[in-house]
């Protein structure tokens, strides 16, 4: 039953599905008007001066049809900023998670640099298990088959960690294997050299996939060594990366039994040579949750989920050639685009990024956004192409320039300029080029993080962006969850969360003959949600425009996966008045689905 080589079966599929989130459907139409309206900030601000004008923002991912929320910009109160000349190298930082020993002695612990310490060795046809140069090797030698083997004491709960890695780059998959009743009955964290993970639950006759691959910056390429880490507590599965916790899921197994824990490894295409080492094994902690968490991305493809796209005649967001770009052409005013991720909330977090302004007039602009809500409450830091740089804060439609000043570390176009940005006990530091050009102390509220690019003078500013590096602690505060984002958000039990978006028109009659004419199909988990048309708000005029929001406050959730789907149809041709896309024609939605997609929120102890 376990395969024609001992533990070795044969896989499902002879190579990893390619997911970087789960795909359900994708939005008809971009989803608009993504608005949340909750955050209060207080400002803690010394200087005076003003900066006029309009700037506009997109909405996040997917990006709208054109930007969204309008902030005017007028005599602001300043906090007080640092001369860049007598300010040292930034040194705030966030303090590394505690040490945290979790049993000693351990319940089981092995290094292998003994070969005579009894575990399983062995060669049998094109697989090889056993001692390795002070590993424990799982050898592979042909494509598509897998190997398990189960090591240390049978236990009811435990905390059980081992650091896994690959000999050369033909990488396969590796893991770890929890909840383990028998060589054909137990789980399995699955990583690859890409930094996916999968994971797994084998059964006699089969090998079933419970989590599909998925990307996670918490993993390390090619054949640097992670740490794995499952934790079972009851029923309760939890598994780390190098401390980072990926899922929590229920153990289906008898739950009185005796549990093992062990390594695998599977191969794709080609032989795989997966390595071990330094397993231990504990009590299980009182309380699993992660104390950090990441968010990295090199821009060489879509796996973080910012899902860029061209949109409207006043620019766009794509990526291209290893880089986030955003494209900002003047409409007649200053205008700004932004695109933020908004599957990772941060509390207390430290950002860099490089950017750069490809293409742009002295006045052009290139930033990040922090502490994210929506578009109409949050912070953001740019930088100018004519040496100066800027910091702002917006809450409920209204922007405040908090600092502001010039720099000889600024570069022009087409320099790049590294922003670090670090926010810690209500205290923003920025440098930019390794040296600090701003201190603040703000009242700061939990949220995202994006990029952000504005043009300010007649032509357009082209921004780019690479190396982005954001590690902090997670947010607990309300998440919204944006039902079209096809996108994945983590959350912790217990922490509020509520499904929103906004739908805008030329004038509140067509809002309202929006909501009449339309039927919204909403489940959760498969579940309808009753009379989703009630949590429509009353239509108001804003900005000369009509606009109303639908929010669903979500009932609480154990841990686990859940998945928010929404599908917006009608039987008419609707419009919203506009010309988005400045085709000289109306837009016009429907008949047939207008919007349709989902959010899942993963949510952990």
């Amino acid at each position: 039953a376990a395969g024609p080589v001992g533990h070795t079966a044969p896989l499902p599929s002879a190579l990893p599905t390619e997911a970087v989130h789960v795909t359900k459907h994708a939005p008809a139409k971009s989803s608009r008007r993504i608005r949340p309206i909750w955050i209060v900030l207080a400002l803690i601000a010394l200087i005076l001066l003003g900066i006029g004008g309009v700037l506009t923002l997109s909405a996040n991912t997917p990006p709208p049809d054109r930007p969204v929320a309008t902030i005017e910009l007028g005599s602001n109160i300043l906090a007080q900023t640092p001369t860049p000349a007598t300010m040292p190298t930034i040194t705030a930082t966030l303090p590394p998670p505690a040490p945290v020993d979790r049993c000693t002695p351990p319940l089981f612990a092995e290094s292998f640099d003994d070969p005579a310490s009894g575990l399983p060795t062995g060669v049998q046809g094109d697989t090889r298990w056993g001692y390795v140069a002070g590993t424990y090797q799982l050898l592979i030698s042909i494509a598509n088959r897998m190997q398990t083997r189960l090591i240390g004491p049978s236990l009811t709960d435990y905390d059980a960690a081992v650091d896994v890695r690959f000999a050369d780059d033909k990488t396969g998959s590796s893991g770890l294997v929890a909840a383990a009743r028998g060589p054909n009955d137990y789980y399995a964290l699955m990583i690859d050299g890409d930094q996916n993970y999968a994971v797994t639950r084998r059964i006699l006759t089969d090998t079933q996939r419970i989590q599909d691959w998925t990307f996670t910056s918490a993993l390390k390429q090619g054949a640097e060594p992670n740490r794995l880490r499952a934790v079972q507590r009851g029923t309760d599965i939890a598994f780390y990366a190098n401390e980072v916790l990926l899922t929590v899921l229920q153990d289906e197994g008898a739950p009185g039994a005796q549990r093992s824990i062990g390594v695998t490894a599977a191969s794709f295409g080609a032989a795989t040579d997966a390595r071990f080492d330094n397993v231990r094994i504990c009590p299980p902690p009182e309380i699993s949750a992660s104390r950090q968490i990441l968010l990295i991305d090199s821009f060489d493809d879509n796996r973080n989920g910012w899902a860029p796209q061209q949109f409207s005649s006043v620019g766009g967001s794509a990526i291209e050639n290893g880089q986030f770009v955003i494209e900002t052409i003047y409409p007649g005013k200053p205008y700004g685009i932004s695109n933020w991720n908004p599957g990772v909330a941060f509390d207390a977090f430290d950002l860099t990024v490089d950017t750069q302004i490809v293409t742009g007039t002295p006045s052009g602009r290139v930033g990040v956004i922090f502490g994210v809500q929506d578009l109409e409450n949050l912070f953001w830091f740019d930088l100018s192409n004519d040496g100066r740089y800027h910091l702002y804060r917006k809450q409920a439609d209204l922007a405040q320039q908090l600092a502001a000043g010039a720099s000889p570390l600024i570069r022009s176009n087409p320099a790049r300029n590294q922003i670090h940005l670090t926010v810690i006990s209500n205290t923003v530091s920025v440098a930019v080029n390794d040296r600090v050009v701003v201190q603040a102390a703000i009242d700061y509220t939990p949220g995202s993080v994006g990029l952000w690019c504005g043009v300010y003078q007649p032509d357009r500013t082209i921004c780019a962006f690479d190396n982005l590096h954001t590690a902090g602690s997670p947010s607990t505060g309300k998440a919204t969850l944006y039902p079209f984002c096809n996108c994945r958000r983590e959350a912790v039990v217990g922490q509020p969360l509520e499904v929103r978006w906004s739908w805008s028109a030329k004038s509140i009659e067509l809002v309202n003959e929006f909501r009449a004419g339309t039927v919204l199909s909403v489940t959760l988990d498969g579940r309808p949600v009753i009379k989703p048309e009630q949590y429509w708000s009353q239509p108001q005029l804003k900005d000369g425009e009509g606009t109303m929001s639908w929010v669903y406050d979500l009932p609480p959730l154990n841990p686990g996966s859940h998945i928010v789907e929404f599908v917006v149809s009608s039987d008419k041709k609707l419009t919203d008045g506009l010309d988005e896309n400045g085709d000289g024609q109306l837009d016009t939605f429907g008949p047939g689905n207008i919007y349709a997609g989902y959010a899942e929120v993963v949510v952990k102890p």
